[in-house]
């Protein structure tokens, strides 16, 4: 018989309720905090200590080894009802949890909807993007998705009753970070290895963040 495939853990969603203001920050500009990485800046001092050690220069499985590995991922959902909800994800989970999640988030599950992602624009609820993982729709670390009505169920209300009481504004203090920011943690901002074709002392170089001896 085939084998079964590995059950995902469930983990906690952390909704968040937002409400959306004229003169609020863009829901798009967050990150997730350094806990949501799996790299440390130990695990880089490592690396680059090894290489220095044997008088190598970076090799690409090095360079790979560096690059942001991601935890969990955080997903917003921009509603048409003027709220947007936040939720705590895996990496591997598809978009068909995310849809599932939404819809718990809804007064009224049962409609049609569909949810868009931003430039560039898909609609990842479509039979072609709904089982791939987050990850395979480059939707991590941080997304904004766009929820749309079918034509038919246009100004419908979306979110439950129950969960209004719990929108806060959003404001500058959630994890707003400019897109170029996004996908490095605060402490990996200065690690740049170098090229194979560098020289030595260049692959050797200790970034500042690290504690000088």
């Amino acid at each position: 018989p085939a084998a079964e495939e590995p059950k995902l853990r469930r983990i906690d969603r952390e909704l968040l309720v937002f409400r959306r203001r004229e003169d609020g920050p863009d829901p798009g500009r967050f990150n997730v905090p350094d806990s949501y990485f799996e790299i440390t800046a130990a695990d880089v001092k490592s690396t680059q200590s090894s290489a220095a050690t044997k008088g190598m220069l970076m090799t690409k499985a090095m360079r790979e080894s560096l690059k942001p590995k991601y935890r969990f991922c955080l997903i917003r959902v921009r509603l048409t009802d003027g709220f947007i909800i936040q939720g705590k994800f895996l990496p591997n989970e598809t978009v068909d949890a995310v849809r599932t999640w939404v819809q718990s988030c809804m007064q009224r599950p049962e409609l049609s909807f569909y949810l868009s992602s931003m430039p560039p624009v898909k609609k990842v609820t479509e039979p072609n993007f709904i089982s791939k993982t987050l990850s395979e729709l480059s939707l991590v670390p941080t997304s904004l998705l766009n929820f749309f009505w079918t034509t038919e169920n246009q100004g419908e209300p979306v979110l439950k009753q129950e969960l209004v009481p719990l929108a806060q504004f959003l404001d500058a203090n959630s994890y707003t970070l400019p897109p170029s920011e996004r996908g490095s943690p605060v402490w990996m901002n200065n690690v740049r290895p170098p090229a194979d074709q560098q020289q030595t002392d260049r692959a050797n170089a200790v970034p500042k963040w690290l504690p000088q001896k």
